[in-house]
């Protein structure tokens, strides 16, 4: 196989070599030097400044009379790296563009600006957002550089100084905690039959409530009390607040209800049958006109018997309705409970 460089039909030179399936033929101008390569190395220089501009195209010569054939495919041709046009207006890109593995770097007076050298792009500045130019590795006042500032905690994360989440003291989680809503009903209605659908320390009324809908109520009265029982998740973790909804005939007067909870330790540890710890109490709700309007009484980090209260325990509550001035029996729907769990 031979390869000649020719200019105006003038030979300025030659030479030959053995072709084998696979070679990768290259040919670069760059000035008046044009260098030919085969599979990376060269095997042809020569200097011609006859042609300084131009495009690129592939011309193939085979000779039948000494029985050579020749073929190639995947041809391509393009600029020089190094020789990129320089961009010295605003760019707005509609399409994602795409650069080869390199990182950004400062830009350097002996660098062409997008030059290409050591897998690093180099560029006179970038402007993010119309923020201050990035014109270093570590970027300007942090824009771009990893920082190591002091952890803050969220409602819904755990971040560092630039809002990223990170993993909570090398504990192996996002330390990410959010809340888990879990309601529980008092009481259920089958065709006008209520039927008590939770646990009482002693009688309770039950009744069905409503026309349209036959919803199933506890009519709790003063010191009347019903409980509950909830397995904690094992991811379980901080505060538990509550949510209480019932309505009533009275419109005068004041509902009020408290809450009290007692753990127990799955392991054994403990006697399953817990004493309650000191209650909390739902706001105090006022009674007003329509008769039977709804309402909802809530709670904020209920008070937790010691440290039993922990992820994988099984939790008891206890709802009572206090002395109020409510003539009625009140009309209780059910408890939204709200519970943490840390990812």
């Amino acid at each position: 196989m031979g390869f000649e460089v020719i200019a105006a039909e003038t030979v300025l030179t030659s030479t030959t070599v053995t072709g084998v399936v696979g070679d990768v033929i290259r040919c670069e101008a760059s000035g008046s030097t044009i260098t030919m390569y085969r599979n990376g190395a060269s095997i042809l220089n020569v200097t011609d400044s006859n042609f300084p501009t131009g495009q690129p195209s592939l011309y193939l010569l085979t000779s039948a009379v000494i029985g050579l054939t020749e073929s190639g495919d995947n041809w391509s041709a393009g600029s020089l790296p190094g020789a990129f046009a320089t961009l010295d207006a605003e760019q707005s890109f509609s399409q994602p563009q795409h650069f080869h593995s390199m990182t950004i770097g400062p830009a350097s007076p002996s660098r062409v600006p997008g030059a290409l050298a050591n897998d690093t792009l180099y560029v006179p500045n970038i402007v993010l957002n119309g923020s201050n130019p990035l014109n270093g590795v570590s970027g300007n006042s942090g824009k771009v550089a990893q920082s190591s500032g002091t952890m803050t905690q969220t409602k819904l994360k755990t971040a560092d100084a630039n809002g990223n989440i990170v993993d909570a003291a090398g504990s192996g989680t996002l330390g990410i905690t959010f809340p888990l809503k879990i309601f529980i009903r008092f009481a259920i209605c089958n065709n006008g039959v209520a039927a008590l659908s939770t646990d009482t320390t002693a009688a309770s009324t039950v009744a069905c409530f409503g026309t349209n809908t036959k919803l199933g109520v506890w009519q709790a009265q003063d010191a009347d009390v019903l409980t509950f029982s909830y397995l904690l998740t094992t991811d379980f973790t901080g505060a538990i607040d509550g949510r209480l909804a019932f309505n009533s005939p009275d419109t005068t007067g004041t509902a009020i209800f408290n809450i009290a909870l007692a753990c127990v330790d799955g392991s054994g540890a403990t006697a399953d049958d817990p004493a309650y710890n000191t209650p909390s109490a739902f706001n105090t709700i006022t009674l007003a006109s329509p008769a039977n309007a709804s309402w909802i009484a809530s709670v904020s980090n209920i008070a937790q018997s010691g440290t039993t209260c922990a992820a994988g325990n099984w939790l008891n509550g206890k709802i009572t309705r206090a002395t109020d001035t409510g003539a009625s029996r009140v009309n209780v729907k059910g408890l939204e409970l709200t519970v943490r769990r840390a990812l």
